[in-house]
């Protein structure tokens, strides 16, 4: 399967929306109740957050889609990726190092990635540097 990634510009996320708001919504699942998916449309929108869009050139439809963020720290700026969802992981894992570039290109010099522990078994070269705890009062 030829999947090709797209990244999607503030301009262009009215268009893309209804081909990724399912992805949005099944990565919100994980998000602990934070968000919704018109929030992260709102972000988009306002330019706060980025849309990428694993596209299937064969069958002319989207696959799944990653949402990244820019951390400005008093050190360094990195890539968050705040959400990644679609119809398998490996069709967004081999489509990477485009957001890694960009993200060079805008400064960044690492890259953050919140999420299901079950990330840490496909991200092999990634590094845990912490684990978040919730607990409700």
């Amino acid at each position: 399967m030829a999947v090709k990634l797209i990244a999607v510009s503030s301009d262009n996320i009215e268009t893309a929306w209804d081909d990724v708001k399912k992805y949005i919504g099944d990565g919100l699942d994980y998000a602990d109740g934070k968000f919704k998916p018109e929030d992260i449309k709102r972000s988009l929108l306002e330019r706060d957050m980025q849309l990428w869009v694993a596209y299937n050139v064969e069958k002319q439809s989207a696959v799944g889609c990653g949402v990244t963020q820019i951390l400005v720290y008093p050190q360094e700026k990195r890539i968050m990726f705040f959400l990644a969802a679609g119809d398998t992981s490996s069709d967004l894992l081999g489509l990477l190092e485009p957001i890694y570039d960009w993200g060079r290109q805008q400064g960044c010099s690492a890259v953050e990635l919140y999420g299901r522990k079950g990330w840490t078994k496909l991200l092999k070269d990634y590094e845990q540097i912490h684990v978040v705890l919730r607990k409700r009062l």
